[in-house]
């Protein structure tokens, strides 16, 4: 009698395992979250160029305080300039974002990768002033509990020109901040 209720049981293992399996294999659903930051930081002169126009980008290092706590920035822009503005004010200069690439690193060691959006980014300024800058990003994931993170948001900052080259063409060093604010959705 016991060997026929042993038999009996015997496919309970198999079934807990079905059970489980569908369990891990089922995804949870996204979470979406406000995010805000404020930003700040310095970009300097790289040696990339994206489009091979013979101008190279800025790499960007800044940190950040927000949603998810304090952060660090490392990120790649390249612009190019519009002989006549199509956006800005007559007598601005109308600059189009054209590479936005961020990586940022939280205080836990997650990561979070950011990208420019299809609706991109320009700034538009007068020579001499502080230049404003907007881009729209898009979240395209991370490490830890940002994997497969998505979302968007816009960050609107302004950029002080702090040195130029020798012949005040070329910006050597600039001060940027602003504000992030979209949403992210972690899964």
């Amino acid at each position: 009698m016991i060997q026929d209720s042993l038999r009996k049981l015997r496919w309970l293992p198999s079934l807990a395992f079905v059970l489980m399996s569908c369990l891990a294999s089922n995804p949870q659903p996204a979470t979406a979250a406000e995010f805000k930051q404020e930003v700040s930081g310095a970009f300097v002169p790289s040696n990339f160029d994206t489009n091979l126009d013979g101008n190279s980008g800025v790499l960007y290092l800044a940190d950040a305080r927000g949603t998810f706590g304090n952060s660090s920035y490392e990120g790649l822009l390249e612009a190019i300039v519009l002989p006549e503005p199509e956006i800005c004010e007559p007598g601005q200069v109308e600059r189009r974002v054209i590479v936005f690439s961020i990586v940022q690193r939280f205080k836990d060691g997650d990561l979070l990768f950011s990208s420019l959006a299809p609706d991109g980014g320009v700034s538009c300024a007068a020579p001499g002033e502080r230049v404003p800058f907007t881009v729209t990003v898009d979240i395209t994931g991370g490490t830890g509990r940002f994997e497969d993170a998505s979302g968007q948001y816009v960050f609107t900052a302004s950029s002080v020109l702090l040195l130029r080259d020798p012949d005040g063409v070329n910006v050597l060093q600039a001060a940027r901040f602003g504000e992030i604010d979209g949403t992210i959705e972690l899964r």
